[in-house]
């Protein structure tokens, strides 16, 4: 009896072992948890999402991309960002020595007028007209006009306006102040947002 249970026992460590080669054949050390073998899925990039909303880049606005992506979000009314009258400007009262402003395809006055001084500390301040009033913003980053060159993010009292702009002027474009691809999300306090697509054009 002792040797038969000395046998049984060798036998079932032998099948033991045998079953490990077996596992360690067909699913790498390195594979994931729940995976047979092969790749890893690739991991979402935190704004997966939102690129792609955007189109995934500013480079250029190619024909049959939404400009306008509509409301997404917040309690089901409409994010309205309308383009600025002369009026909307003057009463801004916008100080600056140069200026920005985004400019939705197809529209001819600007969604957002922001302006400020060359080499300040203070933060340049912009126009917009949200829900049918003009609304005054401020740059959340100090530098006056050279923080807002490349884009950045403006914000009043229930709305934040992020500006992306793309690295080269639109093609043909020339001059000392050439219109540059942007995209523009506006965001209200509710957690409605809206995408546009533009241009985004700094100087005097």
């Amino acid at each position: 009896m002792k040797i038969l249970g000395q046998f049984l026992a060798a036998t079932a460590i032998a099948s033991l072992a045998l079953a490990a080669a077996c596992k360690s054949e067909t699913a790498p050390p390195d594979s994931p948890p729940g995976k047979s073998g092969g790749e890893a899925d690739p991991m979402p990039t935190p704004d997966a999402t939102s690129e792609a909303r955007l189109g995934g880049t500013v480079e250029g606005v190619r024909d049959g991309e939404p400009i306008d992506s509509g409301t997404i979000g917040g309690d089901g009314s409409d994010l309205r960002i309308d383009p600025l009258t002369n009026a909307d400007v003057v009463g801004a009262n916008l100080r600056g020595e140069l200026g920005c402003s985004f400019t939705k395809t197809g529209d001819n006055a600007p969604l957002l007028l922001a302006k400020g001084d060359v080499a300040s500390s203070d933060r340049a301040l912009a126009a917009v007209r949200f829900a049918g009033i003009a609304e005054r913003m401020v740059s959340t980053e100090d530098g006056g006009f050279d923080a807002i060159v490349d884009g950045g993010r403006f914000a009043t009292r229930g709305l934040t306006i992020d500006i992306r702009r793309g690295k080269a002027p639109m093609p043909g474009a020339t001059g000392e102040s050439p219109p540059y691809p942007a995209a523009m999300r506006a965001m209200r306090a509710d957690g409605a947002e809206r995408d546009f697509k533009g241009t985004w054009t700094c100087g005097p």
